[in-house]
Order: C-alpha cells, then structure tokens, then sequence
C-alpha cells in the first residue's frame, strides 16, 4: 500500500502533536457494518436539508446511500477526550486544481460533508474536528 507524503505528515502530527491514540489512514465505512437506524435517518434527513440549499445544489450528484458508501478520509484520528480527527490531504505543486475553479470548489465541498454525515452515522455525538 502506497502512503502519500501528505497522509503520513498528518498521520504524525495527529499522533504527536493531537495526542490520538488511535489514527487510520485511508478509512471507509464496511458495508458489513450496522448501523443505528436514527442516526441513519439524522444523517439521511440532515443529507437533505444540504442539498436543498442553494449553495450546495452543485455537490452531491447520488443518493443519500451511494453517496455515504462513498466516503473515504485520507487520516481519521481518535484523541482520548473522544474528539475524532478527519483529515482530507490534497497537494499539488502549482496548487489544487479539479478543473474549474467551481469544480475544485465542489470536490471539496463535497469531501467535508460526506465526511461530516458519516461521523454523524458511525461516530454519533462525538466532537469532530475537520481539516483539509
């Protein structure tokens, strides 16, 4: 398994700086995994509530659940006050760039708030820190 400098670089400093006791690089949800059907149905619902607003009518091109399958966090870091780390590490040397500037815009978008409404699925009530 190839690691990219950037996800060892956050790996580090949530292991060191973060003070995580557990961190994973490259995490997905199982679909062998169940679920709380409320949280499901918080997220699902909240999942809604975004894509009914105008800013964000560009981002989620899928369902609820593709869209949920899809999620893929570049670090995922658990500190011992139970707060949840989720990084998502791009780089590129002459900056990032999707395409346009509002595709760029809306994969990043779309990269938080995935994440976001799988911690509210798989890690309910925790304190969420992100990063990109």
């Amino acid at each position: 398994m190839k690691i990219d400098i950037g996800e060892s670089l956050v790996y580090s400093y949530l292991r060191h700086v973060k003070h995580c006791s557990i961190v994973q690089i490259n995490w997905k949800p199982s679909g062998n995994w169940v679920t709380n059907p409320e949280h499901l149905e918080l997220s699902s619902l909240e999942f809604e509530r975004i894509q009914r607003h105008p800013a964000f009518v560009e981002i989620f091109k899928t369902g609820f659940e593709h869209t949920i399958r899809q999620t893929e966090i570049d670090v995922l870091g658990i500190d011992q006050e139970d707060t949840i780390y989720v990084a998502n590490v791009t780089f590129h040397e002459n900056g990032i760039n999707f395409g346009a500037k509002t595709d760029t815009r809306n994969r990043v978008i779309k990269g938080l708030l995935r994440a976001y409404l799988a911690m509210k699925i798989y890690f309910p009530g925790k304190k969420y820190v992100f990063m990109f």
